[in-house]
């Protein structure tokens, strides 16, 4: 009886990335496409909040559980993160506290976009990489230099608009977003 051999893959190394809203949500999907793009053998595992309404502390535990939950059932992640603006820091800062302590006991990374998604896009902009519109003000900004930006994009028009080096460019202004790729194999992205 002739046996039949299955080429198995290997398992991609999986990075978790927990997202505000969808805007985030399409930020990860292009990251897996930037990924996917160079060569590396990873999955980014994107959850979107549904109910932390831009609290960051719900944001936290809502993907907190489900990161343990995924973890259980599909294995570890190398790297973890959390995509946040950071427009809705010190409202409560002793939510805000309890976010941030239950973020480092599991070993996730918080990234603050300061103070909005939008304009953590706009610093993707080569001339843009320093540019920090007040509160209120980033999508109008954004659209000066990307008239066809519509909330939320889908990861597919971010990775149409942007390069691989365009999310350098980021990186090089946005160091938060340097902490967690680190200690991940995300890090070859940046």
């Amino acid at each position: 009886m002739a046996r039949s051999f299955r080429h198995s893959r290997p398992q991609r190394a999986r990075v978790f990335l927990g997202c505000e809203g969808r805007s985030e949500q399409a930020y990860g999907v292009f990251l897996q496409k930037m990924a996917d793009n160079l060569g590396l053998h990873l999955h980014i595992d994107t959850f979107r909040d549904r109910v932390g309404g831009g609290d960051p502390l719900a944001i936290v535990e809502q993907a907190v559980t489900e990161m343990r939950r995924r973890t259980r059932n599909h294995g570890k992640y190398v790297g973890r993160a959390i995509l946040l603006d950071s427009d809705r820091l010190e409202e409560n800062p002793e939510r805000d506290q309890r976010a941030i302590r239950l973020a480092h006991n599991e070993n996730i990374v918080l990234i603050f976009q300061n103070p909005d998604h939008e304009a953590f896009l706009l610093r993707h902009f080569q001339g843009h990489e320093k540019d920090r519109p007040s509160r209120g003000t980033s999508q109008r900004v954004l659209l000066s230099v990307w008239p066809v930006y519509q909330k939320p994009m889908i990861g597919q028009d971010l990775h149409r608009r942007f390069s691989i080096e365009d999310l350098q460019r980021a990186c090089i202004t946005e160091t938060i977003l340097r902490a967690p790729l680190k200690t991940s194999p995300i890090l070859s992205l940046m």
